[in-house]
């Protein structure tokens, strides 16, 4: 099945820059290169890309490598990707950027419980972690990048702040860093089991690291 997409992927790539098939019209074209086959490319690219950061790790992962798993040639991957780097920078953002989504997803407004908003938003945040366990697992783990286990703590910082913000709470620096460390150190725990637990759980686990703070301020 990947070797037949390859084959159609090159055929219409060529057709495509060759201007053979502006005759069909270039809406319909942009359709079919760009929807279905660019589409492929990508999804079959990072199944491979995970199953390799798996296998050897993502600092050991090379352009040849994941070109051989996902069944296409270099001249495809540099047509979609500008280098490995950044691809992985592209997934790691779009990790990150889909918990922001989902944090957002319910803004907090006057009249609502404070406490179960904060509860209902930070376990939308884990849900979506959960979602894309096999991701933050790989890139957490001992084979991961180290630099991504900073962008999650980055994170979890902003994300804390927001809420706050949102809030209007008064922020204790000192607390709010045990707080966030204390949140850091469950998620990477619950990341290196299997996220055996289930998301509610760790919320609420996460939520009694800084329960004196929350339950004077927020309740």
């Amino acid at each position: 099945m990947n070797n037949f997409v390859e084959i159609v992927h090159i055929l219409f790539a060529t057709l495509y820059y060759s201007g053979i098939l502006c005759s069909i019209g270039k809406k319909k074209t942009d359709i079919l290169y760009e929807e279905v086959f660019m589409s492929e490319i990508n999804s079959s690219v990072k199944r491979a890309l995970l199953d390799l950061c798996q296998e050897k790790g993502v600092l050991n992962v090379s352009v040849s490598d994941l070109t051989k798993r996902a069944y296409i040639n270099r001249g495809t991957f540099y047509l979609h990707y500008e280098n490995l780097d950044t691809l992985i920078r592209e997934i790691e953002d779009d990790l990150l950027n889909n918990l922001k989504a989902a944090s957002m997803s319910q803004p907090y407004s006057t009249g609502m419980n404070k406490y179960q908003w904060f509860y209902a938003t930070l376990n939308s945040e884990v849900c979506q972690v959960k979602a894309n366990y096999m991701w933050f697992s790989t890139l957490l783990g001992p084979k991961g990048d180290p630099s991504f286990k900073s962008k999650v703590y980055q994170y979890i910082k902003s994300s804390s702040f927001r809420k706050f913000d949102a809030l209007c709470l008064p922020l204790d620096n000192n607390l709010l860093d045990y707080t966030i460390n204390g949140s850091m150190g469950l998620f990477l725990c619950w990341i290196n089991k299997g996220a055996d637990l289930d998301p509610s759980v760790l919320t609420s686990l996460m939520l009694q690291t800084g329960q004196k703070h929350l339950t004077e301020q927020v309740s």
